[in-house]
This record gives structure tokens, C-alpha cells and sequence, in this order.
């Protein structure tokens, strides 16, 4: 290993790397890990940290070896992979216990050496000093069901792809991040732009949501605190904690479940605690006068719930602000948003972005409405989902939102959401993509018809989006000009790349004033 290499030391139990029984070329929980971690350091650039594990089976009782002094020694960081197996192995404690001494002999931080894995639950007062304090990556969740309550990530040799990888991309990047910061050769840095969101920690039903915003706001180059790897003390400290870590930040971002997760000794539990004291910080935060940026509340509380966040779990249709009112009061200009949690992700980082700079002034200032710019219903055929996903996040960044038809639960309910949008909303926008033109007029067709929604005018504007791929039908729409019941025909050749001239012909516009 060349002298300026940073070195991972990989702490676990054996019996935790033990492959399944009957499977040929199946691999072990650690194995697997290894590789994987390995492959990825070699394929993303010159950055090769060593990886190193024991592979010797050493009884408890036996002398600590030579070896693993001497690889602690010159090992970085230390990985742990945490479950009962591992805290009731003797070497693997003495292995924190001597990484923490060398590190505390060269007056390094302790805590940002140290990395967790979480195979399988193990309780935060149970672990010793040095990863008491972590919040591991989990690869695991709890079903919060009597039969199999834990479901781990990798299952007979195998990794669950759509629960473990995600939380093996997490891993990776901090390892990356934490080897750039230690030497060798550097990799591009992460973009920032100063700016610090505060993404409350959630009981453990949100848990993989959580990681998975905390992760698209940190690409996006926010800041987010608390830090995804610390932990809000459990005593009455916690209010304090919060309130600090609350007033670095412009906003603040809430996942709400079924659970208001633990509870700090003498306070709410931790879920209601944070809205809490989030709701305190708008108060003081915008009676001094927060200029075009007041701190809000964010909140998600899907609308589709699965218990245990399981996909076979059966799902529970929710309103969301009734959940918010489950765990706290509401509060002046709280954004409250009951989409999937794709949607979310795109909205709040659009949200977030607008709030850079203040809004600029409508072109037409007697024809455009105000800030905010209202509501567009956006509808489509499944089949155009990726063209609708784009004309919303086109529409949010000017301060516009769109909204999509409900897509499961009840048939009643899906109804009934439906005719309220198309009640509530000020403009409509049809995807014309990969759908067939009979499904487009037909849509197009039924919007003549507004007064019977108990609507007083029509929508303004009614637009048709000609998306890809490209047709001989929809050039003559395009060039025929838009039919009576519609009011714009906008061309997307490019989802990677919608006009901006093109998307502003959506925007709602106001009723012309009368005499």
C-alpha cells in the first residue's frame, strides 16, 4: 500500500459473513459488502483506499494478535458492522477500544473515523463509547409486525435491490468523501452553495425516506443538519440541541409516518418535539423580518401509506394535513405535500431553489398573475409520466404548482380528488408523448364542459404539450392551429432540455379585468 493510501479497517463478527446453507457461490453478508465496496473505489476514479478484514478465526480468549495492532494502526478509518453478533465478540470490542486509543494518541476527532454498518438492530444505550452516538447505515428495517419484524437487506446470499442498494450508495459516497478529506488523490468536490436546510430525524417507519432526502438535498449541495451521522441526545438536552441546529437553517423539512418515534427523557416524542420547536423558530425567526425567505415548515405526509414501509404491506389512504394535525399544530405558511416521495424530492429542491433570489416580476404584469403564479393540472397517460415529471419541475421553477391526477386507491375517492383539481386548479396542460391522439382530444374534448364542475370561467390557459416521440398527427395539430377547446399548443422535442419560452405559455393567467 503506497505510504500516502488511506486504509479501512472492516470490524465484524464471523458469524455475520456466515453465507446461507445449500446455495452454491452464494457469499456472506461482510463478503459481499467488501467486494462491493472494493469494486466501487476502483471504478470511480484514482481514489483506491485498502480495504482490510480479518479472515483468521480467532477464539475469544486467545491473545489480541500482532497483526491486528499493526492494521489499526495504520487504518484511517474503522467500519464497523454492528449487530448482537458483533457486540458479543470480545475481539471486535477490543478492536474499537485499540482504533480509539490510536486515534486519541495522534489527537484526532474520534467520531468522524468511525463509520457503522447496521446489520441488524442493536440498542443505542447497549453499545459502547465510540459509536454510541452514530447513526449507522442501516441495512435493515422494522415492520412493526409481531411475525418478522426485522427485514434485512440481504436475504440468502442476495442483496434486495431496491432496499439495499440505495443504502450502499450512501455508504460509499461518505466513505468517499471521508478518504478525499484523509489524502491520496482527491476527487472532485461535492457542489455547495451555502445554504443549510434542517431535515428532522424520523421515527424508524421513515427511516429509508429520511436517508434518501438527506442524500438528494446533499447532492444539490445544501448542507443538512443535524448531521445525517449524529444523533439528538436522549435526555432533556434534546431541546436545546434542536433549537441550535434549527437556527443554522432557512427551512425546515419533516417526514411524517404512522409513529412519533422515541421519546427524550421528560419531553414529546421526537417527531412532535422537532415540529415543535420548527414551529418556534418560524415565530422568532420570522417576526424579525425574514426579508423574501421566511423559514417554513415542509412537510411530507404521503398520501398512500404502507405500514413498516413494506411495498406488500397493505396501504392506507391519508389526507396529509389531517396527519400533520395527528403530531402538531399548524402553523402560518406551513407547505404541506402528500405526493410520492419522487415528486417531493423534485418539489423540494425547486421550492428551495426559488428561494434564492426574489421572485422576478411577471412579464406581464396586467396579464400573469402575482407570486405565487397558481396552479396547473397536469394531466396524462402513464405512458407520459417522464414528459409530465418534467413539465412540473419546468413549472415549479417559476414558482407555479402542478399538480398530477390521483393514480391509486379507491375508485370513488380517485374520482372525487380528481373533479376537485379540476375544479381548483387555474390552468390545464394535456401530455400528447407516447399516448395515441384518439386519448389526447378526448381529454381535450371534456374540458368545453367547466361549468358543470361549478366552476365560474374556463381555464386560462387550456395547452396541449407535444412531447416525444414525434408524429405526422401531431404536426398537423401543431400546424393547424390550437382547436377551440384549446388555448396553446406547446412543442418539448428534448425532456432534458424544455424552453423556457415554451413552458411560460402555461402559466396561469388572470381574467381580464371588466369595465
Amino acid at each position: 500500500m503506497p505510504d500516502n493510501a488511506v486504509q479501512i479497517f472492516i470490524s465484524y463478527a464471523r458469524d455475520d459473513n456466515e453465507p446461507p446453507p445449500g446455495i452454491p457461490g452464494a457469499k456472506g453478508f461482510v463478503e459481499f459488502l467488501h467486494e462491493q465496496l472494493k469494486y466501487k473505489f476502483k471504478t470511480s476514479g484514482p481514489l483506491r483506499p485498502a480495504l482490510w478484514r480479518d479472515t483468521d478465526n480467532i477464539a475469544d480468549g486467545e491473545p489480541f494478535p500482532s497483526r491486528l495492532e499493526q492494521e489499526l494502526d495504520k487504518s484511517s478509518l474503522l467500519l464497523v458492522v454492528l449487530s448482537p453478533n458483533w457486540m458479543d465478540r470480545e475481539f471486535c470490542r477490543r478492536e474499537l477500544e485499540y482504533f480509539r486509543e490510536c486515534r486519541e494518541r495522534c489527537g484526532e476527532p474520534i467520531d468522524e473515523r468511525i463509520v457503522v454498518v447496521e446489520k441488524i438492530p442493536v440498542d443505542l444505550s447497549s453499545r459502547p463509547v465510540g459509536i454510541r452516538n452514530q447513526v449507522g447505515y442501516r441495512f435493515y428495517r422494522q415492520t412493526g409486525r409481531p411475525v418478522r419484524p426485522i427485514e434485512e437487506y440481504f436475504d440468502h446470499g442476495e442483496p434486495i435491490a431496491n432496499l439495499y442498494w440505495p443504502v450502499f450508495g450512501e455508504l460509499f459516497a461518505h466513505l468517499l468523501a471521508a478518504c478525499a478529506r484523509l489524502g491520496g488523490s482527491r476527487p472532485s468536490p461535492s457542489p455547495t452553495n451555502g445554504r443549510t436546510v434542517f431535515v428532522a430525524k424520523t421515527a424508524s417507519d421513515m427511516f429509508d425516506e429520511y436517508i434518501r432526502v438527506v442524500a438528494e438535498l446533499t447532492a444539490k449541495g445544501y448542507e443538512v443538519v443535524p448531521k445525517r451521522a449524529s444523533e439528538i441526545p436522549r435526555d432533556a438536552s434534546a431541546a436545546s440541541f434542536i433549537d441550535a441546529e434549527l437556527a443554522k437553517a432557512e427551512a425546515s423539512v419533516h417526514l411524517l409516518g404512522d409513529s412519533a418515534g422515541w421519546k427524550p427523557e421528560g419531553l414529546d416524542e421526537i417527531v412532535k418535539l422537532q415540529l415543535a420547536r420548527a414551529a418556534a423558530r418560524v415565530g422568532t425567526a420570522n417576526a424579525a423580518g425574514a426579508a423574501n425567505r421566511p423559514f417554513r415548515r415542509i412537510v411530507w405526509a404521503p398520501k398512500v401509506f404502507r405500514s413498516g414501509g413494506r411495498p406488500d404491506s397493505e396501504a392506507v389512504r391519508r389526507d396529509p394535513q389531517d396527519v400533520l394535525s395527528r403530531f402538531a399544530a399548524d402553523c402560518p405558511d406551513d407547505i404541506v405535500f402528500g405526493d410520492d416521495l419522487g415528486n417531493f424530492r423534485d418539489f423540494l429542491v425547486s421550492h428551495l431553489d426559488k428561494q434564492k433570489t426574489p421572485l422576478a416580476p411577471a412579464d406581464e404584469p396586467g396579464e400573469l398573475s402575482a407570486a405565487p403564479r397558481g396552479r396547473v393540472l397536469v394531466l396524462h397517460h402513464e405512458n407520459d409520466r417522464e414528459l409530465a415529471r418534467g413539465l412540473r419541475k419546468a413549472l415549479m421553477k417559476l414558482n407555479v404548482e402542478a399538480v398530477f391526477p390521483a393514480r391509486d386507491g379507491d375508485e370513488v375517492e380517485r374520482k372525487n380528488f380528481d373533479k376537485a383539481m379540476l375544479k381548483s386548479c387555474d390552468a390545464i396542460v394535456i401530455c400528447w408523448g407516447a399516448t395515441s391522439e384518439t386519448w389526447t382530444r378526448a381529454q381535450a374534448s371534456q374540458l368545453e364542459n367547466w361549468r358543470a364542475l361549478g366552476r365560474s370561467q374556463a381555464w386560462r390557459p387550456r395547452s396541449v404539450v407535444l412531447g416525444p416521440p414525434p408524429g405526422s398527427f401531431k404536426a398537423e395539430f401543431k400546424e393547424d392551429g390550437p382547436p377551440g377547446d384549446i388555448d396553446e399548443v406547446v412543442v418539448v422535442d428534448d425532456l432534458q432540455a424544455i424552453p423556457p419560452d415554451e413552458i411560460r405559455k402555461l402559466i396561469p393567467r388572470r381574467p381580464p379585468a371588466q369595465p
